[in-house]
């Protein structure tokens, strides 16, 4: 993915602009789609940018899960997919990108399969919308505080801190500041 970014930017006519997130991910699943196909493998990203001087989320949804976001507007929570194939699959495909408004008290909550196909001592998955609930319940804590409550959620829900895949969350919670302009910052939380 670095490789592709940098020779994006290199051919790039406005050096100065950052390339389109589709044109990225379509680029670095060209360079890298055979050697996967070869390897029986495949890879599920979801690449965002955060453009906060027009209140926009851009992203490149390739097979990865939900993304759940908080709408401090309405309350509520919508998942955000895409329906483009994962990394490895086609080394031609064309990748699509998807955007959506994001406002300040805003909360988006990336993670990995991990977290969702964890399962109890029954066989149980942790599930989709266990973890909806969650984000929903503690949307008012801290991007850091919200990530070690999910994992402590999905610690407490199988019964072990060993799991057979990764339990990857990041966390983004959009703040509005009060100073001169309409300053705005995101703070990010990574936890695996």
């Amino acid at each position: 993915l670095l490789r592709a970014f940098s020779h994006l930017i290199a051919i790039g006519n406005d050096r100065a602009a950052l390339p389109e997130p589709k044109d990225i991910i379509t680029l670095a699943n060209s360079h890298i789609a055979n050697e996967l196909i070869a390897h029986e493998s495949l890879v599920t990203v979801c690449y965002a940018r955060f453009d906060l001087d027009r209140d926009r989320l851009i992203f490149v949804d390739c097979g990865h899960t939900h993304t759940i976001h908080y709408q401090q507007q309405t309350g509520g929570c919508v998942l955000l997919s895409g329906e483009n194939l994962p990394l490895g699959v086609d080394a031609h495909e064309i990748y699509t990108q998807y955007e959506i408004e994001i406002m300040p008290g805003d909360l988006l909550v990336f993670y990995s399969d991990g977290v969702t196909e964890a399962r109890n001592r029954a066989g149980e998955l942790f599930g989709v919308e266990r973890l909806v609930d969650l984000v929903q319940t503690h949307v008012d804590l801290d991007p850091e505080e919200l990530t070690k409550r999910l994992r402590a959620a999905v610690e407490g829900f199988s019964g072990s801190g060993n799991f057979a895949d990764d339990l990857t969350c990041v966390s983004v919670k959009l703040k509005e500041h009060r100073l001169p302009g309409p300053l705005r910052r995101a703070e990010i939380a990574i936890s695996s």
